[in-house]
């Protein structure tokens, strides 16, 4: 996606553990079946995040995911994988004193303040991976960035999770706009499409790329 011309089709084989495409697409788990329904298939016009004005995603957070990334791959280079690998991170990094941070958030012509912030998702998928579905407002061609701010200590994330595998996450606050810039009262990092960025920072932007991908399926 940030390789290539916007105007190239693209198709998604799901050889990942999380697979956040293949359920908000739906598609099937076996990349056979997945290749022949490319194969077969038509292209969608698919909504992107730009970051900071350079590179593309289809969801990124900043605050505890790129802390729990960088924590799986220590299980990852132990042979521990998937949900595995990934619960374990998670367990670690909420229970183990994560700093939250003071955002100040500006959205199209609104401003917001937050304080004790465990993460901010801007996304244009609803899920994350393993069928979570954190952002069930997130809609992937409606021209909108959508926002969820999560203000929760260990008990309240993991409460979220919960809600999110039954039907769609019911904590935290959820906005949505066309461009959104982000200063944390601490150096975060930024995850994108579940990759972190090496370097901690304070300020992020975001804007919606209207019909960016070509996705097919």
């Amino acid at each position: 996606m940030n390789s290539v011309s916007k105007d190239i089709p693209l198709g998604f084989l799901p050889f990942g553990s999380g697979d956040v495409l293949r359920h908000t697409f739906n598609l099937p788990r076996c990349p056979r079946e997945t290749a022949l329904l490319i194969q077969n298939g038509s292209e969608h016009l698919i909504d992107v995040i730009c970051c900071d004005g350079q590179t593309k995603a289809l969801f990124a957070s900043i605050g505890i995911e790129g802390s729990i990334l960088l924590e799986r791959q220590k299980h990852l280079e132990n042979d521990l994988l998937g949900f595995t690998a990934y619960g374990l991170a998670t367990f670690k990094v909420l229970f183990d004193g994560y700093i939250k941070a003071d955002l100040r958030v500006i959205m199209d012509s609104k401003e917001v303040k937050t304080s004790n912030s465990l993460t901010a998702v801007i996304t244009k998928l609803p899920y994350y991976g393993y069928g979570f579905k954190v952002v069930p407002q997130a809609q992937f061609d409606d021209g909108f960035l959508h926002l969820l701010i999560l203000n929760a200590g260990p008990i309240g994330a993991l409460y979220a999770l919960a809600t999110s595998l039954a039907g769609g996450n019911r904590v935290g606050e959820y906005y949505k706009a066309k461009e959104i810039n982000i200063t944390s009262s601490t150096e975060q990092l930024l995850q994108r499409n579940g990759d972190p960025e090496k370097e901690k920072r304070t300020n992020f932007s975001f804007k919606v790329l209207p019909k960016e991908l070509k996705l097919v399926f």
